[in-house]
């Protein structure tokens, strides 16, 4: 057990451990101040009027989804995300702690000067022009004849088409939180 002793009440907490040089690492938020501790090390101490933006990420590997937290304070940046490293080749999905402890957190803060943006520019660039590329092949598959080769980049074309909303670079508030932004 973690040796910060709290005085109020926890609103939310997850916990994770984002990789293998990484030590596991509990998020803890009550209503002043995120807390985040590191077994064997003083718990990190982030006042909520210290917060400054909050940006919320997905990710799409091919093995899973990734879910990413980004919260920049004051002092630096604290980065959290629903998928737990718990040793070579073995993921957990915490998705059952992480959507809780982000909306919390987003409620926590709604209101404040703390700006809550979304999506990636660079990858939202690379997918527009990913889009034309991809309907190229279609078009020179579909050109020679090679429907097999037609169905797998439409398929793909699918795929990439349904990212594009979550890439979008935005704002939002805690009241409307932009769909797909958070596993359910």
């Amino acid at each position: 057990m973690l040796a910060h002793a709290p005085t109020t009440p926890a609103i939310a907490r997850h916990s994770v451990r984002q990789g293998i040089m990484e030590p596991e690492k509990t998020y803890t938020l009550y209503p002043d101040r995120l807390v985040v501790e590191t077994e064997g090390r003083p718990p990190e101490i982030h006042e909520i009027g210290t917060l400054r933006r909050v940006h919320l990420t997905y990710d799409r590997s091919k093995q899973r989804e990734y879910y990413h937290c980004r919260i920049d304070t004051d002092r630096g940046k604290v980065r959290l995300r629903h998928v737990h490293f718990a040793g070579p080749l073995n993921f957990e999905d915490r998705r059952a702690t992480y959507t809780p402890f982000v909306l919390s957190l987003l409620r926590q803060l709604d209101g404040r000067d703390v700006r809550m943006t979304s999506g990636s520019w660079a990858n939202f660039i690379l997918v527009l022009f990913l889009i034309p590329f991809i309907v190229g092949l279609g078009y020179f598959a579909y050109s020679i004849g090679r429907w097999g080769i037609v169905l797998a980049v439409g398929v793909m074309l699918l795929a990439v088409i349904s990212t594009v909303g979550r890439l979008r670079p935005r704002t939002f508030t805690a009241a409307a939180l932009p769909r797909g932004l958070l596993p359910t």
